[in-house]
């Protein structure tokens, strides 16, 4: 029997904002920032495997999710142009930093993670911070 591709499960953990146009409430914190300026949000979430993969999407208002960046569970940080990612293992904490920020930003923010459990299964969980 073969089983269809494993799925990231994914929780909102921020709405980033910048520039003037209102906003409508949101279940997740909404962090205003001005052009030029860096953030961090956070994501965190348990896991009770040692190797999985971390994902960060961001979803603008168009709905498209785009995927940002990944961190592997072994390692500390890494980064991509803006985007830098900080992993802190014993807290199994996630932050996403972004810097220069352009009004692009503006989106919701998704973290995702993929365990591996073993050759050919695999499981997936994520809790919403």
């Amino acid at each position: 029997m073969q089983s269809g591709p494993p799925a990231l499960l994914c929780a909102v953990v921020a709405l980033i904002c910048l520039g003037s146009d209102n906003v409508e409430s949101a279940d997740v914190p909404t962090v205003y920032k001005k052009e030029g300026e860096s953030v961090t949000v956070e994501c965190k979430f348990s896991v009770s495997y040692t190797y999985y993969m971390m994902y960060w999407y961001r979803q603008p208002s168009s709905g498209e999710m785009i995927y940002m960046i990944n961190i592997y569970s072994q390692s500390k940080q890494t980064r991509e142009g803006r985007y830098s990612v900080e992993f802190y293992k014993p807290n199994q904490m996630l932050k996403l930093t972004i810097s220069a920020l352009t009004l692009s930003d503006s989106a919701v923010y998704f973290c995702g993670v993929r365990e591996f459990h073993g050759e050919g299964s695999d499981r997936k969980h994520l809790t919403k911070t």
